[in-house]
């Protein structure tokens, strides 16, 4: 972040991270507000395919966490939400790989979450398996437009997440159950009413993937960045 200052051009993938790169320094002119786009390249699986796959009971109740096993991305609060949930507790998956990895199955089986939780650290393509998912819970500490909230908006997989970054710039409370940064008790309450009120959740995901299909737009997102580069390019080289 102390660089990028020093750089011709920086984009900024949500308002939030925009605001937070004025306050480092980084100069109007060169600073460019790009929200992140879905190309929807893969084809997910189904439901039933997606949790053979990850090795899951077809009528078990699962709630799925995807990202690097980073410190930022708060596996350890998603966790810690996990076990405030009252038994039988649903099967939490958590997929990805990272320094954290071993801590965070320690974690698991410090809370007595080890016959709950499912780490795969192997898993290629993440997003198509959300179909396996009741509902997706995002933990991060800090974001900036994140991909995995558009996988989830485009496999229709109801969200709860933290309001970190541009998350309300990709989904709002009509199609995400939103809580407070860090909140892991409220994390824990959205996660249950989730799985409590499954058709609210469908409905809430159905309006999500009808955003995700109006307002991102692939074409215009490459073009966007073609402006960047080009405007970046011809302001060096006239400089040259």
């Amino acid at each position: 972040r102390r660089n990028y200052a020093r750089f011709d051009g920086v984009v900024a993938v949500s308002r939030a991270l925009y605001e937070e790169s004025l306050g480092d320094g980084v100069q109007a002119d060169r600073l460019h507000l790009i929200r992140n786009a879905w190309s929807g390249w893969y084809e997910p699986h189904t439901r039933e395919g997606a949790r053979s796959a990850l090795g899951l009971d077809p009528d078990a109740r699962v709630v799925g966490w995807v990202g690097r096993m980073l410190p930022v991305k708060g596996g350890d609060l998603f966790l810690d939400a996990i076990a405030r949930l009252p038994e039988p507790r649903p099967v939490a998956v958590m997929i990805g790989y990272g320094p954290e990895s071993a801590r965070l199955e320690e974690q698991a089986a410090r809370l007595g979450l080890r016959d709950s939780v499912r780490f795969h650290s192997d898993i290629p393509d993440a997003g198509r398996y959300f179909p396996a998912f009741d509902a997706y819970a995002l933990s991060s500490r800090s974001e900036g437009l994140p991909i995995v909230i558009l996988e989830a908006m485009a496999t229709e997989t109801p969200i709860v997440a933290f309001d970190v970054g541009g998350i309300t710039e990709a989904v709002g409370g009509d199609e995400a159950l939103i809580v407070p940064a860090g909140d892991t008790d409220a994390l824990a309450g959205s996660i249950q009413a989730s799985l409590d009120d499954r058709a609210a959740a469908r409905e809430r995901a159905r309006r999500a993937a009808a955003r995700l299909e109006r307002d991102v737009d692939l074409g215009a997102w490459l073009e966007q960045h073609e402006r960047v580069y080009r405007a970046v390019s011809e302001e060096v080289g006239g400089a040259a």
